[in-house]
């Protein structure tokens, strides 16, 4: 972990799940779902709310509050209240999550947070940051220009194809809860993610040059073999019967 220290440290960065974080009123959870970070996440409606109380350690700067949500329904309304003030977030409905980003806001020690929706909403998890180090996720937790240059594209909720430029080994952190069965694949060499900042999916990487590889979530290629063994059990079952009639 020696290499890793340096990377480490990543202040004035909160980050809430909201079905573990939050105080909650007329929602329901969803488990066991690889489109959101911990497999859980909060499905609201109109009579819910969900609310917390965050300690702020440094009120000098202003903060962000980055939202990741999914409306599949329709056009829906998220309202943010954080220390009596509102901020609304007009939804697009997707089946694909999204993240919903606030305008500078400056907090009070302790940070009274609610939110409500006037539709159906899936709200996964909040990260409230400093704006120090820049306005938006990747300016917190992507790599730092000087040394790496990454680029993705999703084949899957659990799959995506990275391209690397790298001139030095770098760590790679995400803006999501640590799950510890994701992992990246370099030449046939697996690269196991680490545990960053207490609660972020992070690897390091030393490969350098440039390069395409691959990032997986592997429970889901188990459960494809296991579903794939349960088959083949059936038609050997069945072939078995076959026989013995």
């Amino acid at each position: 972990m020696k290499k890793l220290s340096p990377y480490l440290a990543i202040p004035k960065v909160y980050l809430l799940e909201a079905e573990t974080d939050f105080d909650t009123i007329n929602t329901n959870t969803i488990d066991y779902t690889n489109k959101y970070s911990l497999g859980r996440a909060i499905e609201m409606n109109d009579y819910s709310r969900i609310s917390t109380t965050l300690d702020i350690l440094d009120t000098t700067p202003s903060y962000r509050f980055a939202i990741r949500v999914k409306a599949p329904d329709a056009a829906t309304t998220l309202s943010l209240m954080v220390d009596g003030k509102s901020f609304n977030f007009i939804i697009n409905p997707s089946m694909d999550v999204q993240w919903l980003i606030s305008p500078p806001i400056n907090l009070n020690r302790q940070t009274q947070i609610t939110m409500r929706t006037n539709g159906n909403l899936t709200v996964d998890e909040m990260v409230v940051y400093s704006t120090e180090r820049g306005d938006y996720l990747k300016d917190i937790f992507g790599p730092s220009p000087r040394n790496a240059k990454i680029s993705f594209s999703k084949l899957s909720e659990t799959n995506y194809n990275l391209n690397v430029e790298a001139s030095e080994p770098f760590l790679m952190v995400f803006a999501e809860s640590f799950e510890p069965n994701w992992k990246i694949m370099i030449d046939g060499r697996s690269i196991k993610d680490v545990l960053c900042d207490s609660y972020l999916n992070a690897f390091y990487i030393d490969e350098i040059g440039d390069y395409s590889t691959t990032m997986t979530y592997v429970p889901a290629g188990y459960a494809r073999y296991g579903w794939m063994v349960t088959f083949i059990t059936i038609i050997l079952s069945i072939f078995i019967v076959i026989r013995e009639d």
